[in-house]
This record gives structure tokens, sequence and C-alpha cells, in this order.
């Protein structure tokens, strides 16, 4: 069912927020796997953040939680373009304990929220990041997103997919909205940081989610990596495309 209002006392363990501009070929393939979860959908809810999308993404959703009433989604508009204003926005209206930061090209296992809950209660983990691999088996896509997990997990050099204690994420005071490119890198390093005052753990999921190949398929490796390594570097000045502003560039 499709909710509004926010309460003053979280009311779900999980808030899973999904900024979506342009993704109406993808978010719906999310819900299903955020519908076959393995907890009970009493737990979580989904907060879909349109970032002024053009297409039907809105209608894809609205359709998609009409159907499936027992998952608890609500949809949020954020006309203000930019992927830190759209998890912000989220993050705002959200009643979960826990924040989860995904994207709508993503795909996850049945068990991805247990994991999550079994990581932050059985190691004491209060935030963390997720592994995330390619959704193709390609040799180059497989070697390129190892290289990023071996970045997270040896260097601890926090990126990418995360899940945050509510807690934690306003002591940060969430993304920061000038970054367009690295705004979690900054995040998680400033998010890591409030953990280790606490004496808490910075968890990693290591069973992964994957990811939508799109990006490197439509611009190539080269171009698509050496702005995020600047921006791991921390070089957060860079202009970040949409996949809609590249595929507009394409067809021109």
């Amino acid at each position: 069912m499709v909710h509004s209002g926010l309460s003053d006392h979280p009311a779900f363990e999980f808030s899973v927020i999904i900024p979506c501009h342009n993704e109406s070929g993808y978010i719906e393939n999310l819900l299903h796997d955020l519908a076959a979860q393995t907890v009970s959908t009493d737990s979580f809810e989904v907060v879909v953040v349109d970032n002024n999308s053009s297409d039907n993404t809105n209608e894809v959703v609205w359709e998609f939680a009409c159907r499936t009433r027992k998952l608890n989604v609500r949809l949020v508009h954020e006309y203000e373009p930019g992927v830190s204003c759209a998890r912000n926005s989220g993050a705002h209206v959200a009643q979960g304990t826990t924040f989860i930061f995904l994207d709508a090209d993503n795909r996850v296992s049945p068990t991805f929220l247990s994991d999550i809950s079994y990581t932050m209660h059985a190691r004491n983990s209060v935030a963390g990041t997720i592994r995330t691999m390619p959704d193709v088996a390609q040799a180059r896509a497989l070697f390129v997103f190892w290289v990023l997990e071996l970045i997270k997990v040896l260097l601890r050099r926090p990126f990418g997919k995360s899940y945050v204690h509510r807690r934690l994420y306003d002591s940060s005071r969430g993304y920061n909205e000038q970054i367009v490119l690295g705004e979690n890198l900054d995040f998680l390093i400033r998010v890591k940081a409030l953990v280790k005052k606490e004496g808490k753990v910075f968890g990693h999921i290591s069973r992964p989610i994957y990811c939508s190949l799109r990006r490197f398929n439509t611009q190539g490796y080269t171009r698509v990596l050496m702005p995020w390594f600047a921006a791991y570097c921390g070089f957060f000045n860079l202009k970040y495309q949409t996949m809609t502003s590249i595929k507009g560039q394409d067809a021109a």
C-alpha cells in the first residue's frame, strides 16, 4: 500500500530508499525482489523517490503498489535534480530505524534484509557497505567489481550501497547536495567516523546485490571508471551524467 505522512517514532526496522530518475524500465524488478524478502513485509518500508522523471516511473511504482498491497511502498517527489537531493528527501520522510540506500537498477536476493538484520544485531554494526556485483557474468565486469570490492574491504574506503542507522544519518547531516559524483564516499566517511566514535562496528555485507552494466555498456569502461577513481580519491567537484542525458547525447 502507498503511505503518506510521517510518524514521530520509527514504525519499521528498515526503510529502503531508492532514488529514481526515468527508471521505469528497472524499478519494478527491484520492487519484486523486495516483495519476496524472507523477513516480514511489516518490518520494512520502501521509499521510492521520483527525482523529476519525465517517463512513467510514477505510474510503474503506483501500479506495482496497488497490485502488491503487502509491500509498504511510499512514493516521494523531489523536483530538485540530483541523487543526493533524492536520497535526503527519502530519508526525511522515512519511518524506519535503519536506512538502506539502493539504486533503481539493483537486484537483491530474498535474504537481503535478513542478512543486514543479522549483521547489525550479531556484530553490533550500526552502519556499513554492501558487496555489489554485475548482473551479467562478463569477465571484464567481474574484474572491475572485484577491484572495487577490494578497495572497500582492504583499503577501508567506504562507498556504494549502504545501510545506516537513522541516528547516524541525522548526526552526519545526510548527503552533501553540492556533490554529484563521489557523494557516497563523502557521506560514508563521515558516517564511519561517527561509528568509530561510538565504539560500534562499521560492517560489510558479503552476500552480493547486483548492479546493471548499462552505464559501462553505453559509455565504455574507461569513461566510467576514470571519474569514479578521481571521486574515490577525494575530488568531489566533478560532473555526473544521468543515463537519460547519456542516451540523449548518443541519440543526437
